[in-house]
């Protein structure tokens, strides 16, 4: 039999046996294993529910660490983006006031507003337009 090769399979077994004669012993064995068995599903059920409660925790940190990390790549963004338009758009007035600049200044001269539309690349209205707006 097995149970006598090994010292701690003989020893369990004659506790099995005393328990089964003594009946209070056999129940209150039985008690402290289901006490050990309670105790160890408490103790997992705590760790899953803790961990699940450390998931939501941790998301929702990501989450607000993410959102501020947009905020701030958001922001540096449309920084560099309205940078870009200002600038584009001081270019692009830049040139339109050298352009009005350049037909007053040959208007001023007795330049033809004929040759001022050719050389402007605009109508003989828009440059008649553009010196009755300097004279006002």
């Amino acid at each position: 039999m097995a149970a006598t090769l090994d010292p701690t399979i003989e020893k369990a077994a004659t506790m099995v046996r005393s328990f089964s004669v003594d009946e209070a012993l056999r129940l209150q064995a039985e008690s402290r294993e289901k006490w050990k068995r309670d105790v160890a599903t408490l103790r997992a059920v705590g760790r899953a529910e803790g961990l699940e409660e450390g998931r939501e925790e941790g998301l929702k940190e990501g989450r607000e660490e993410g959102r501020k990390k947009g905020l701030q790549e958001g922001r540096k963004k449309g920084l560099q983006e309205g940078r870009e338009k200002g600038r584009a758009e001081g270019r692009a007035e830049g040139i339109e006031e050298d352009r009005l600049r350049g037909i007053r200044a040959g208007l001023a001269q007795g330049y033809d507003p004929q040759i001022l539309a050719t050389i402007f690349r605009i109508s003989v209205d828009e440059v008649h337009r553009i010196a009755a707006d300097h004279v006002d």
